[in-house]
């Protein structure tokens, strides 16, 4: 098999794709890859100005396939030494918690120019999240926090202390399966904005079969793709959006009703940061790097961001329903070693602090009620407490002591 070089413009995405083009995965795992390395390289030195916020080409992008059959890790294995090559940000990777993963992007690195890297930019860089980030109850929190550019962040600890970085604009490239995705993916990410955030590239099956015996003559070199970052490193200063982009966006805008469409995800409110943070990325993906974004750079930062959006919900349901059932099962036993007792809700909460979604409580108390599993009411100082149903007790204390008692009593 021969490959050659297109007659078009260069174009950093398309000719990544020619140059990993023997590899498996599925093209859009290659194409938000490369998206991803020009968010790392670009950082917070270039953005967009608008009369109320400015939009950095930071972006968090989480590969999702099903265990071994996409090859999620071949696109990142394919892009990070580019990336690196660049040494113009901060990349952390293998397994830490994320509280030093920060502190690492406080830490003075040398740059290609022999200087220190400026700034606490960085790529958090991980073939599996789940294993990389050793969780703690700050994660999710801090994540969410970092999406957004900060002039200076302030994280204190016991173990550090304060600590105070400047110029903080993260992005993330990541890859994890279905079952792994829960562990980061929980109730407390969807409900609190994490998983809005995050671009979620779902791959199902793979672009090509390739038996790895037969070698094949590639002209497309990583030595062309590290001397457009190497460029891209080099822009500073706002972009640019053509007027016939602007208005084309405005009214595309004003033609939606998000909150009609708005989900737990939140996905719906940042559809248009993340279609403007792509049209940026889109851009400085062009050989001429003038720091414009077009028409098309616009539309098709839309069309992919949009080509996303059912992932979102097939995900969300899925880790909904998982973290309801585990939550239900929870409070259920709590209000089932109860008796027929009553069990107030500040109670149940002390109890199981630590285990049980406060935002998901509400939820899994009406759903309990509507099966005739607890009943709902008041204590004498007005806070709501919930009882066992008959039908409960006989169904999971009374059946389970007919079905199981031991004789020996």
């Amino acid at each position: 098999m021969t490959y050659g070089p297109s007659d078009g413009p260069f174009n950093f995405i398309n000719y990544f794709l020619n140059y990993t083009a023997a590899g498996e995965s599925p093209t859009d795992f290659f194409r938000w890859a490369a998206l991803s390395a020009l968010s790392a390289i670009a950082r917070d030195n270039v953005f967009l100005e608008t009369d109320v916020i400015t939009v950095h080409p930071n972006i968090y992008v989480l590969l999702y396939a099903k265990s071994g059959v996409c090859k999620k890790s071949v696109p990142l294995k394919k892009i990070l030494p580019i990336i690196k090559a660049v040494k113009n940000t901060k990349v952390i990777e293998g397994r830490t918690s994320l509280q030093f993963a920060i502190s690492n992007l406080g830490k003075g690195q040398i740059g290609h120019n022999g200087e220190v890297i400026p700034g606490a930019s960085g790529l958090i860089y991980s073939e599996e999240l789940s294993s990389m980030i050793i969780k703690d109850d700050m994660t999710v929190d801090y994540l969410t926090d970092l999406y957004d550019y900060h002039d200076e962040w302030n994280s204190g600890t016991h173990a550090r202390g304060e600590e105070k970085l400047e110029r903080v604009c993260l992005s993330i490239l990541a890859a994890t399966n279905e079952k792994l995705f829960k562990q980061v993916f929980t109730a407390t990410a969807i409900y609190g904005g994490l998983l809005g955030r995050t671009l979620i590239v779902q791959g199902t099956s793979a672009r090509l079969k390739n038996s790895l015996m037969h070698k094949t003559h590639n002209p497309y070199t990583s030595k062309r793709l590290i001397e457009h970052l190497f460029l891209v490193s080099r822009l500073s200063g706002p972009m640019t959006m053509q007027p016939e982009a602007a208005e084309y966006f405005h009214e595309w805008y004003m033609a939606q009703d998000f909150e009609k469409h708005d989900s737990e995800t939140g996905l719906e409110s940042r559809l248009t940061v993340h279609m403007l943070k792509v049209a940026l990325l889109l851009s400085l993906a062009e050989e001429r790097l003038d720091k414009i974004v077009t028409l098309t750079h616009l539309k098709t930062a839309m069309d992919m961001v949009l080509r996303l959006v059912p992932n979102y919900r097939m995900l969300s349901t899925n880790v909904m329903s998982s973290e309801e059932q585990k939550q239900s099962v929870l409070v259920m036993q709590a209000v089932l070693k109860r008796g027929g007792a009553w069990i107030d809700k500040s109670e149940l909460i002390r109890n199981h602090w630590y285990e049980i979604d406060m935002a998901n409580l509400n939820t899994i108390v009406e759903k309990l009620s509507m099966g005739n599993m607890i009943r709902t009411g008041y204590n004498p100082q007005n806070e709501p407490c919930y009882q066992a149903t008959e039908y409960a007790i006989e169904k999971f204390l009374n059946g389970s002591n007919r079905n199981g008692a031991s004789h020996d009593d």
